[in-house]
């Protein structure tokens, strides 16, 4: 049954506010700080400084990608689960947003980084101006004198090569992020973001786990929720990729072989056997099935001469027409096993008889004491 198409409005529209809003408040801070940084950088003599917004690149980023989504028929925001009445996240698009939001924060952490070097630059500039300030009154008098008879060049505050170079180093950082967020696609970069988003660590509670999914689920995972959507995505070629990469992550599990030597029935428990595809059902043969008719029939041809055998015991005992009847009913490999169930079944019946018997001698005997 279909989902309700409201529902699934509702839910993307909650899931964006939610992250658009992150990016928003990530936004904020980094234009204060990209302004401010524009002001110092033009008061130390840097003329042309162009600082991007990795949160407004971002968010163009995050535009363009689900515009990929939507043309493969599938959302980056949203996932119907018909079986299960619900919507979800798209475990492709937590997988997408996720890494680009680490990305957001770490052009964050490089902004701050600029702009504490700007401040140590800007500290040293200013030092050095103090120092040629804090003369002595006499070398003042002396240099006034001077200046009237040998020209003075003015004193270059300018920055050094090495100033500029610890500037421009820093800034490039920043810069960097934002051009590997902008420059951001799935060919490129979905393997690494289902990476971090299967194998990653997560937080619960106070605990830190190992991975966000334990080895033993990570196939079933990838059937279910990440390869039909790259099939969807025309990105089914990536899927050995993702798989080699899975298995290097999860070997990091293993224990030191030296301490302790990992069984190969054990293996599964920390390395996915990607590699390894399912079985194809086997296919009948027309021979193949001629053979289990023929079995068939033999069983039941079986079963009704054991009635008959049964019969013909409680008139006079197996005659020579039981066993006539045997081969009649089975072929010669299978004449043995065939007496075998017969001989059995008598067995079990003379037991049987012969319990009857004792019973009613017993019986006899209570009377005759009597």
């Amino acid at each position: 049954m279909a989902i309700d198409k409201k529902r699934v409005e509702e839910f993307e529209k909650q899931y964006k506010d939610t992250i658009f809003s992150k990016i928003g408040e990530v936004g904020s801070k980094q234009f204060e700080i990209i302004s401010q940084m524009t002001t110092n950088a033009t008061n130390l003599g840097q003329s042309q400084v162009n600082i991007p917004n990795a949160s407004t690149t971002l968010n163009n980023k995050l535009a363009e990608l689900s515009h990929v989504f939507k043309k493969a028929g599938i959302s980056m925001f949203s996932k119907e689960l018909e079986d299960l009445d619900i919507v979800s996240s798209s475990f492709l698009g937590d997988a997408i947003i996720d890494d680009l939001m680490d990305e957001l924060a770490k052009s964050l952490d490089k902004l701050g980084e600029y702009s504490k070097t700007i401040g140590n630059v800007s500290k040293q500039r200013d030092e050095r101006l103090l120092a040629l300030q804090n003369v002595s009154p006499i070398r003042k008098f002396f240099s006034r004198i001077r200046a009237f008879f040998v020209p003075v060049q003015p004193i270059d505050l300018s920055l050094t090569e090495e100033e500029q170079n610890t500037l421009d180093s820093s800034l490039q950082g920043y810069k960097d992020i934002d051009s590997k967020i902008w420059n951001y696609n799935l060919e490129d970069n979905i393997v690494q973001a289902l990476v971090k988003e299967i194998a990653g660590s997560q937080i619960i509670g106070n605990f830190a786990s190992i991975h966000k999914h334990s080895a033993s689920t990570v196939p079933g995972l990838l059937e279910e929720r990440v390869i039909p959507d790259l099939k969807k995505l025309g990105l089914e070629h990536l899927v050995p990729k993702l798989q080699e990469a899975l298995v290097e992550e999860y070997k990091k599990d293993l224990p030191d072989p030296e301490m302790y030597q990992v069984k190969d029935e054990d293996m599964h428990l920390y390395v996915p056997d990607f590699s390894r595809k399912p079985e194809e059902p086997h296919k009948v043969t027309e021979e193949e099935l001629q053979d289990i008719l023929q079995a068939q029939e033999s069983i039941k041809s079986s079963k009704k001469t054991l009635r008959s055998i049964k019969r013909e015991k409680l008139l006079g005992g197996l005659g020579l027409k039981s066993f006539e009847a045997v081969d009649l009913s089975v072929s010669a490999s299978q004449r043995k096993d065939t007496i075998d169930v017969i001989s059995t079944e008598l067995s079990q019946e003379q037991l049987n008889d012969k319990e009857k018997s004792d019973k009613s001698v017993e019986k006899d005997d209570e009377i005759m004491i009597d």
